[in-house]
């Protein structure tokens, strides 16, 4: 979804992100999109990983020409975007800033403090 400026925000369901050649990960501003828990989760995750990550507004054309780009949802995770528009993003394939991504967003469930039990109903 394009922003009135003709800028990407989101998807009809989750955030973007995108991974430029520098290793920079980027996401459109809060002013841009609905800020959704699983965006606010990963991008802490990328700080806590080292892996540096700004919020600005990005052109279609940018992330076509990202070297990755996924998106960042509570109910799916965060999923690889092989292609957009039918133009292959990076190597077509999951790359290593996602993958690193992945696995630590799959871990949070089990990270000191970040879960809550539920209690049981009688």
């Amino acid at each position: 979804i394009l922003d009135a400026d003709g800028y990407a925000s989101e998807t009809s369901t989750a955030n973007i992100f995108m991974v430029d050649s520098e290793g920079v990960l980027l996401t459109p501003h809060e002013e841009h999109c609905v800020a959704r828990v699983a965006r606010a989760n990963t991008i802490a995750l990328a700080e806590e990983l080292g892996i540096p990550c700004t919020a600005r507004r990005i052109s279609l054309t940018e992330f076509f020409d990202a070297e990755e780009v996924f998106t960042a949802s509570t109910m799916d995770g965060l999923i690889s975007v092989a292609t957009i528009d039918a133009r292959a993003i990076g190597s077509g394939k999951r790359g290593p800033v996602t993958e690193k991504l992945q696995v630590a967003y799959k871990e949070l469930p089990n990270k000191p403090g970040f879960a809550v039990a539920i209690p049981k109903f009688t």
